[in-house]
Formats: structure tokens, sequence, C-alpha cells
């Protein structure tokens, strides 16, 4: 045991040299068969939560354990966690932080599917797992769910009420008669659980066949839950409003052409969203759907090939005026596009009106799915995701840095070492306003599978921690003075010599002057850019030198 320790942890160092991160942590720290994380959040102390499966067995057959792991900002891990399930298998599907008021101590929830094989009484079914946690690691309850003639039930998505209270939404699923003869189908659930004991306070079920609930939000007095519901022929996006009380307040459908399956839910002061992707014919379209809180669309967008798979807004505020501060919302998804007949990342900002602010595509070798997506305070959005194999399997990954106005692409990382195949599945914001990014991992020796977490630093992507030493770093330095006018100064650094380009970008991403655009010796530099003849606002200017690329904003006031 004590050599396979020290292989890994040289293992470890080996790829923590390659990558460009502050930190990465892998778990477990021996080979130990199938692993993944699925989720992770973080709290109002920089601590980051990632749940997953972990293989329990040895051999076969292969039985799986929710395991929830917390560490630090700084990537000590603090305490790990499985829930009690020597026989069986669990998926977690989503994971929730609670703040709770006046107390040392918060909550932690995590939901999912589960496969108990010691119950006598569950027969293979999968039930809804929900789990509730201290911050420190202890088990405050533990929920199994399953209506009594339901299969393939789980939970997909989880909320809390301002009490702590937790709301889930997910399906339940009999495909066969019940003693009754009554054929049961996929149901559009949502269920309520209170803060203390886990006790089931309401459920609703909604089914014309084949019906699946997938995001949740709770927002003041009422919870709002979106997914699909089957129309008799097809599928529509089914979005569907409760009070806390769990009253049924309305339901609002979506068809197009096709199947229409809703994944993700947002909501702000103006409204609720809701992303998926919809049929035009034979073509499958990313849908963005906006209701307001009577549940009457507001927009819809569906402009693009492709799939949404997250959506998130941003409210900021705005100032009309000698008048009170007023806010203005931003809508961001992501998920896949079609570029030339070719699956490619893609990130969209939508008007408020529901129209297009800008879309960016990420290519590479092979195709690409984003699955994630982030905004921190200053309203940079971060995205993760893959590129998938000919299979659509995950081989490497990505986490892509944009800012909002014309969305240019801050820093972009990419994944992949010597491993065998990297699947990243989430991402989270820490209280430093930098992305945490987790999945799995596939050493090509060892052969198993791993938990990964990493936090990128929000300002480059790396880190000089295990990168390289600062004297052979590239950097771009914000200009001084800022604001500025009329000219202000640009510096940057190069570690050996490059070809350098500088250029001047206005805020629809045009091209206002080039300031370098020729070979430059190692070193320092300060170039400056005179703004004399160009109006106030804000510009963008962009560095480039060999594989290095930079992006910062400036702000001109005449």
């Amino acid at each position: 045991m004590k050599t396979i320790k020290l292989f890994f942890l040289f293992f470890l160092i080996l790829h923590l040299a390659k990558l460009n991160a502050e930190w990465l942590a892998m778990y477990p720290t021996t080979n130990s068969g199938y692993n993944k994380a699925t989720i992770v959040t973080t709290d109002n102390a920089g601590n980051i939560y990632v749940t997953g499966q972990k293989q329990t067995s040895v051999g076969y057959p292969i039985y799986y354990t929710i395991t929830t792991l917390k560490y630090s900002t700084g990537g000590v891990k603090l305490w790990e966690v499985s829930y009690n399930l020597p026989y069986g298998y669990a998926i977690p599907c989503a994971i929730k932080y609670f703040d709770v008021p006046n107390s040392e101590t918060d909550l932690l929830y995590v939901t999912g599917g589960i496969i108990d094989l010691e119950d006598p009484n569950n027969d293979f079914r999968w039930n809804i797992i929900t789990l509730s946690y201290t911050t420190d690691g202890d088990e405050n309850w533990a929920n199994k769910w399953s209506d009594h003639y339901q299969r393939n039930d789980n939970g997909y998505d989880i909320d809390c009420d301002i009490s702590g209270n937790v709301y889930i939404a997910g399906e339940s699923n009999g495909w066969y008669e019940d003693p009754y003869g009554i054929p049961h189908d996929f149901n559009f659930t949502v269920l309520k659980y209170s803060i203390n004991g886990g006790n089931p306070e309401w459920i609703h079920q909604y089914s014309n066949g084949n019906d699946n609930a997938y995001g949740i939000k709770v927002r003041g007095n009422f919870v709002y839950a979106t997914g699909k519901g089957h129309n008799g022929s097809n599928y529509d996006f089914r979005t569907m409003a409760f009070s806390l009380n769990g009253t049924y307040l309305w339901q609002s459908l979506f068809n197009n052409d096709g199947e229409d399956i809703a994944y993700d839910i947002a909501t702000n002061f103006s409204g609720i969203y809701v992303t998926g992707s919809s049929y035009s014919g034979s073509t499958q379209k990313t849908a963005t759907i906006k209701y307001n809180f009577d549940g009457i669309r507001q927009w819809m967008n569906n402009e693009f090939n492709g799939v949404n798979y997250t959506v998130q807004t941003f409210d900021r505020r705005v100032s009309i005026g000698n008048g009170p501060e007023q806010y203005t919302t931003d809508v961001f998804t992501t998920g896949y596009g079609i570029n030339s007949s070719v699956k490619c990342g893609q990130t969209i900002r939508y008007t408020t009106t529901g129209g297009i602010s800008w879309r960016r595509i990420f290519e590479s070798n092979n195709p690409v799915s984003f699955c994630a997506l982030e905004i921190d305070n200053n309203e940079n959005i971060f995205v993760t995701g893959n590129e998938l194999n000919g299979s659509s399997e995950p081989i490497s990954g990505y986490t892509i840095k944009y800012e909002y106005t014309v969305g240019f692409a801050l820093w972009t990382e990419n994944l992949k070492g010597s491993y065998t195949q990297v699947d990243l599945r989430d991402i989270a914001i820490d209280i430093n306003g930098d992305p945490i990014v987790i999945g799995k991992v596939t050493p090509s020796t060892p052969n198993n599978t791993f938990y990964i977490t990493m936090k990128y630093n929000s300002t480059d992507g790396g880190g000089d921690y295990f990168v390289k030493d600062k004297d052979e770093i590239y950097s771009l330095s914000q200009n001084y003075p800022n604001p500025f006018n009329p000219s202000t100064q640009i510096k940057f650094s190069i570690p050996k010599s490059s070809f350098v380009t500088l250029k001047i970008y206005d805020i629809l991403g045009r091209e206002i002057k080039e300031l370098l655009n020729e070979f430059k010796e190692a070193g320092n530099y300060n170039v400056t850019f005179d703004g004399s003849n160009l109006s106030s606002g804000m510009y963008f200017y962009k560095l480039i030198a060999d594989d290095y690329t930079d992006i910062k904003r400036m702000t001109l006031i005449k």
C-alpha cells in the first residue's frame, strides 16, 4: 500500500507541474476503482464542497455510494463523508449550501438517485435520495422517497427557501402496470422536505406520459420547476409554479414541432427563465424562454442549432439620471452549438427582450460540449465542458472565462496531460471570485478513475504556484491611469523572444487601433495609447504573444 501511495503522489506532482491551475486535488489517494465528482458548491467562508460517486466494493459486483468532500479555499481536504450504502448504487445530481442565520454551522443538502440492496422493500428500485449535512460533516438526516408502485425515481435539482426547507425536482417512474392494472409512466415530481428531520411536507406529481422535472428555483414565497411534459405524441417544455405550502398556481407549456425539453431554470427580479432544446422540423435548436411571475411568456429565442444545458442571470444596477438606481438583467446560457455540421461549445448572452447580444462558439480538433456556467460579481462568465471523441465520450476538459459586454474570451484552460480521459462536470465561484472546476480523470496508470477538483485564478486562469517561476510568465497589466483622458500606459512582459500584437477594440468588438505588430525580445514593455480622437466609453486592449493571449478593459472619460 505504501508503494501505491508513493506512486500516486509522484503521478499527482507530475501532473501539477504541467497544469496551469492554482491547485488541484484528486480523490481517493489510492487505487480504488471507479470514482467521479459530479457537483460542487461553495460557502460564505470560501470553503468548497464536492459530491460524487465513490466505489465501495472490490471486484464484482460493483457498488457505489455518495461521498462528499470539503476543501479549504487553499485546497486542503477538511473532511469526507459517505452515505452508508455498502450494497447498492447511488448517483448524486445536485447540491445546495444553506447559510443558517445566527449559527456558526451551516447546512449542506444533496439529492440524486439510489438503489439500496439491503432494503427488503427495495426490489432494485431507484429512490430519490436527499441528504442533509452540517458544514462540519455531520449527517442530520437522510430521506429515501419512492412512489409505492414506481421505479427509477431520481432527484435532479435542489433549492431552499429562506427557512432552510428543501425542494426537489425529479422524476418518479413505473414502466409496468400496478396491481390494479393501471399503467404508470414517468411523473414530473416536486417534493418539499422540512429543515428539521427531513420530513416530507408535500409532493406534486404530474404525468401525461413520461414527464420529468429537471430544474427548480425558489424565489420569495414561490417555487418554480421546469422540465418536459408529454403531449400525446411528443414533448413540451413544462414549467410549473407552486406556493411554499404546496398550492398549485399555474403551468405553462411550450411546443414547437417536435421534442422540446427544458433542462434548467433561473429567476430574477423581472421573471423566470428556462432553457433547453426545441426541434424545428428535423433540426434541434437551442431554446430559451422568459415568463413573468404569472406564467405568461414574455419572449422566446430558438435562433441557433444545438442544445442549452444551463441558464444564469445577472442583475446589474444602472443609474437613470438623478433618480434612484434601477436594475437591468443579463441572461446567459451554455451548451453546444453546430458549426459546419460539427458540435462546438456555445455560450450566448441575450438582451432584455430576448434578442442576441452575443454568441461565442469554441471549437477544437474534436466535437465540444459545455455543461456548466457561473457568473462572478463582476459579471465575468465562466463555462466548462469537454472535448468528445467519435463515440461522444469526454476525452479532454476546457474552462473559459468571457467578459460580459461583447464576449471576449479572456482566457482558456485545457486539462488533458497524460490522462486517458477527462470528464469535467460542474463549476462554482469561490469567495475570491476564482472558478472551481470538478469532474473525473482516468490516468493511463493506474487504471482507475478519480474525483478531480481544480481552482483556477480568475485573472489569468493559472497560478504561479504550479506553473512557472515568475520570471518565466507572460503578463499584461491593467492600464494606468484608468479611467484616462486622453492617454494611458499599457505594460506587459514576455519571458522569451516573441512576435507580439497589441490592439485596441471598441465595445462592439471592432478593431480601433493596432499599437504593436512586430517581433520583440524578452523583457518588460510600456506602450502609450492616445485616445484623443475617440469618444468616451469602454474599450479593450488585447495582447497576443506566441500562444499567450490576454484582454483587459479600460475606460476613456472626456
